[in-house]
């Protein structure tokens, strides 16, 4: 075995244990069957990998034909370990992989430094948010698998035979099939290469290989398989004469590729939401959902290089350690899809930005390799620096990792509840799209919106029913949904108006009842994305105009008498004012409520729209009055839902569960 391989399989072991920091500080309070996660996308394909166990499909979209469901099934088979332990840890184990292929590329950097730059890799902020035990997603071998076939590449560049054709046409097929998105890594690839092509013929052999494995996967996606087995056979069939061929029919493969990436894949690209947005109908104008999520909105640079480096120093070392690699060895500019993928993360959120976490970490460590060069009939200051610069690279990537503590999604109490719910097959749920996936995987319920549809047009009535102060609105938009039927369906159906909808929605609908059942689920949980859930509502549709949001506001900590909802913003409890620190500024609330003893309730100023919500320990809630006669308010705070409407399914303080009449 060579030392290369040693090397990585210790970089793999740091990696993983350094990961156990975060499991080892989590509480009972989220264990049920094993940790619980802390994505919401997992449950996605954990819901998946438990109907493949139990043979059957549990709801309409449980994703059985994904192969990280299949994976994770599989795994669940053959381990003496639950779905839920499996799924909490194997993000982990296979996304630590990432350091075999960069220990490898950097082999001939030396057995430390190769070192390092796996830990790097493994660690990285963004990578090892991304790869952490209970991120189970298919985030944990995206890279791994992008990566895979870039290293295929590189070694190819260099020697070209028929095992590694063959190697690149299955490590590139199970890649699209694992994550077809990665299609664009691979499309990358394919464009540094036609560069390499204009000065050596094996760059033109391994593009014809990944154009016929790029036009199998835009011309017949559901037949990828098919199309790989066929180009594995022609391979095996012909002698290594089949490399001629490839270089004979090169430039038909480009230019076939060329008009489908012109005709089909750019248009797919600029049509896309991370591109344009989410585009309203001529008739009604919801709210573009991309603004709403975190993970695709711009970040700030300093937070941009922090996540792929650590901070600023170490990013300015590893783009001129990048730099210094590229003029060293060609090859590695075939790894440049990863860092344009990379930097794109600046512009549209921080879900991209690990992907140029390895690549970084390759940077960081040829610079040291480079710096070591000048320094080596020194060896005592060598080795000192070797030591030095470890540390230094390493030290921020650890201090993230013991500061980066993410709760999971949801506790053992929720799961409880959702567990207990009489559902049956063909149910439905009624929930923010957050919330879809768990709810599907515990409480096998259907679900209006999830983690995979969630665009302003199906998020506008969820929103309007968890925040109508009309509970006739709520309980008749709910029925049209079990009904298969929009709030726009509806509206044209009747040629009302928007307006005239919404009031034709406060009357009694004439719908057949369904067979299905439909529950409301509201977690306590949902409070602090409750404003951002309101203003997909919140507008005309026909102007497309937003209502003035009304305030909503979670306390954060509390001094004395003075609750304080962010840095400056606070409510003296005792004078009952809002105040702005350093500021000559007083707002009277209307009243204080004491969720659990309304007898300790005090009145300021009834004139006030403002009140003060005490939840119980030490957490407040600083809204409009307006928000207290919502529905989410009323079935999660208050209790007072309508009986003849809604049936309370059941009740705590961490979830509430109701059932439409019908």
């Amino acid at each position: 075995m060579k030392k290369w391989f040693w090397w990585a399989v210790l970089a793999y072991i740091v990696s993983l244990l350094l990961r156990f920091y975060y499991p080892f500080l989590l509480g009972d309070l989220y264990y049920y069957k094993g940790w619980l996660l802390n994505t919401n996308d997992g449950y996605f394909y954990a819901q998946g990998a438990r109907d493949l166990l139990l043979g059957v499909k549990s709801t309409l979209h449980s994703p059985i034909n994904e192969m990280l469901s299949q994976i994770t099934a599989f795994l669940a088979w053959i381990l003496p370990l639950s779905l839920e332990q499996i799924i909490f840890y194997m993000s982990g184990f296979f996304g630590c992989v990432i350091v075999f292929l960069i220990v490898y590329l950097a082999r001939h950097f030396g057995g430390i430094i190769s070192f390092l730059c796996g830990v790097l890799s493994g660690i990285g902020v963004s990578y090892y948010n991304r790869t952490m035990f209970g991120y189970y997603d298919t985030d944990m071998l995206v890279v791994v698998l992008g990566l895979l076939v870039g290293v295929v590449i590189f070694d190819m560049l260099e020697k070209t035979s028929k095992i590694q054709g063959i190697c690149l046409l299955v490590c590139s097929g199970v890649a699209l099939v694992y994550y077809p998105s990665l299609r664009y890594v691979l499309i990358g690839y394919s464009g540094v290469l036609v560069l390499f092509g204009f000065f050596g013929s094996r760059a033109r052999v391994v593009n014809g290989i990944l154009l016929c494995v790029l036009l199998g996967v835009s011309l017949f996606p559901q037949s990828l398989i098919l199309w790989i087995i066929v180009c594995v056979a022609l391979v095996l069939l012909f002698n290594d004469s089949l490399f001629k061929f490839f270089g004979r029919i090169y430039y038909a493969l480009l230019v076939a590729f060329g008009v489908v990436l012109a005709i089909k894949i750019l248009p797919e690209i600029f049509g896309s939401v991370y591109v344009v947005g989410n585009v309203s109908n001529v008739d009604f104008h919801y709210l573009d959902v991309m603004k709403s999520i975190a993970e695709v909105s711009s970040l700030g640079f300093l937070e941009f290089v922090y996540r792929i480096s650590g901070n600023l120093a170490w990013f300015i070392l590893g783009s001129f350690g990048i730099l210094l690699l590229f003029i060293k060895d060609k090859r590695f500019l075939i790894f440049l899809p990863f860092l344009v993928i990379g930097i794109f993360g600046y512009f549209k959120g921080l879900r991209f930005t690990f992907y140029a976490v390895p690549i970084y970490a390759l940077g960081v460590g040829y610079l040291l390799f480079v710096v070591l060069e000048i320094f080596k009939p020194k060896k005592a200051l060598a080795y000192g620096l070797i030591g030095v610069y470890c540390v230094a690279s390493l030290f921020p990537h650890l201090a993230h990792i013991k500061s980066y503590l993410p709760l999971p999604i949801l506790e053992k109490q929720e799961v409880e509840s959702l567990s207990e719910i009489p559902a049956k097959s063909g149910d439905y749920a009624l929930a923010w799209w957050d919330y879809g996936y768990w709810i599907g995987y515990f409480a096998k319920l259907n679900v209006f919106i999830d983690g995979g549809k969630h665009s302003g047009r199906d998020n506008f009535p969820i929103s309007f029913i968890l925040s109508s102060t009309n509970q006739k609105q709520s309980y008749n938009i709910a029925k049209l949904l079990l009904n298969n039927l929009s709030f726009e369906e509806f509206a044209k159906a009747r040629n009302l108006s928007f307006q005239e909808a919404l009031e034709a929605l406060k009357g009694d609908l004439d719908l057949e009842p369904k067979n299905q059942d439909l529950y409301f689920i509201l977690p306590y949980r949902m409070l602090s994305i409750f404003s951002a859930i309101v203003r997909f509502s919140n507008r005309d549709l026909e102007s497309g105009e937003a209502f003035l949001d009304k305030v909503l506001m979670l306390s954060q900590k509390k001094i004395g008498n003075r609750i304080f909802f962010d840095s400056r913003v606070y409510v003296d409890k005792n004078k009952g004012k809002i105040g702005i620190l350093g500021e000559e500024f007083a707002m009277d609330i209307a009243e204080i409520l004491v969720l659990k003893d309304s007898a300790r309730g005090v009145t300021f100023n009834s004139q006030s729209p403002v009140v003060l919500l005490d939840l119980g320990n030490e957490a407040y809630v600083l809204c409009d009055r307006a928000y207290l006669d919502s529905f989410y308010f009323r079935g999660m705070f208050f209790d007072n839902l309508d009986e003849n409407l809604f049936q309370k399914v059941a009740k705590n303080e961490k979830i509430a569960i109701y059932k439409l009449k019908q």
